[in-house]
């Protein structure tokens, strides 16, 4: 499998969570968040069951500036022609995860995001043997990650200019998007206590808006 990656920057100013490193089957090294980082959750998860996503819709997966988001996506039971992820969004800014399901490229796009001259980065993300593609984003006030199940590995900076840009949506372009299920949890800080008394998103609803 072709696993090139496009628009690589190499340093950009910032600390990646801590991950760990595992030997592909093709023999590349994948990489995937250390477990305790799910020590940092502290909320429930706000979770979205099984649905489908149709062109030219859009769902709101959750909101916050310190987030955990996962969703696994049915690619092969999908007939849409792509999918976006937008992260840090708001109606006039936002980062763009966006996904090709015919060609598995992944790209990152942070030219909308907010202050600074952003960028786009791609990579060939597959889904597993069961057609399913695995998404895990970690959101920090001005980092971006995304990790998928195959151990491919993006991340950017994002420098929002606006308060309300904290929404993260799902839309769907040229068919049906099949979501298995999505989940997120806000997250605490891994220099001081936990807020305890952070509080816990509601489970969404899974009707499209």
């Amino acid at each position: 499998m072709d696993r090139t990656f496009k628009g690589v920057d190499g340093w950009v100013g910032t600390q990646s969570v801590t991950r760990q490193l595992f030997l592909r089957p093709d023999g590349t090294i994948g990489s995937r968040p250390i477990r305790q980082l799910d020590s940092l959750h502290i909320s429930p998860p706000a979770t979205v069951h099984a649905t489908k996503v149709t062109d030219g819709t859009t769902m709101s997966l959750t909101h916050g500036d310190a987030l955990d988001v996962n969703a696994t996506i049915d690619v092969a039971r999908s007939t849409a022609t792509s999918f976006t992820l937008r992260l840090r969004a708001s109606k006039a800014e936002g980062a763009e995860l966006r996904y090709d399901l015919a060609t598995h490229t992944l790209t990152l796009d942070t030219t909308r995001a907010g202050y600074a001259a952003g960028g786009t980065w791609s990579a060939t993300a597959a889904p597993d043997d069961h057609g399913k593609l695995h998404l895990r984003v970690l959101i920090d006030r001005s980092t971006a990650e995304v990790f998928t199940g195959d151990g491919t590995a993006l991340s950017a900076r994002l420098y929002p200019r606006y308060h309300e840009s904290d929404q993260v949506e799902l839309s769907a372009s040229g068919g049906v998007l099949d979501v298995t299920r999505a989940q997120s949890w806000r997250m605490g800080s891994s220099w001081s206590p936990q807020d305890q008394g952070a509080q816990a998103p509601a489970e969404l609803s899974s009707r499209p808006r």
